[in-house]
């Protein structure tokens, strides 16, 4: 993919700032994917407008696996619901569509395979503890190739 090439996206973004200035090695650490998982290479991708409500959920911090989430916001369904619908309200405001707060999606050019989804402990460590947000995926949201980075493991994201 081409810088600027546009793309519909689902799954895990981030913001900007939490990846900004890191290389392909520190990324794979902060957002919790296993060590060489980047060795092909990343295409990152910024969100051309905000999610609504509906089209995103929480997915907490980095150190939990999404296949972990559950776990980290308890088992009190509708509490969780409460403090998600209130969280969601306030993390909206402060996203943009540039600069720091920009919402941004790593694309991994080695793509998950059947062997990923059986172990996904080891493929997916904990990360770092970034703020993570997970587009639905009946709810895709278009978004723009805005850098290619494959030079293992010391190319940077800019």
């Amino acid at each position: 993919m081409n810088k600027g090439e546009p793309i519909n996206v689902t799954g895990f973004v981030t913001q900007r700032k939490y990846l900004s200035g890191k290389t392909l090695e520190e990324m794979e650490r902060i957002l919790g994917f296993s060590k060489k998982r980047f060795g092909n290479g990343v295409i990152v991708v910024a969100l051309q407008r905000m999610p609504e409500e509906k089209e995103f959920e929480l997915a907490g911090y980095s150190q939990v696996a999404g296949h972990h989430t559950a776990d980290q916001f308890g088992s009190d369904l509708q509490t969780r619901y409460d403090m998600g619908q209130l969280t969601k309200v306030l993390q909206q405001q402060v996203w943009s569509l540039s600069g720091s707060n920009q919402l941004v999606k790593v694309l991994v050019n080695l793509r998950h395979s059947n062997e990923m989804e059986m172990n996904k402990d080891y493929y997916y460590p904990p990360g770092s503890g970034i703020p993570q947000w997970k587009i639905k995926d009946n709810h895709p949201v278009p978004a723009v190739v805005i850098d290619a980075i494959t030079e293992y493991p010391s190319g940077k994201f800019s």
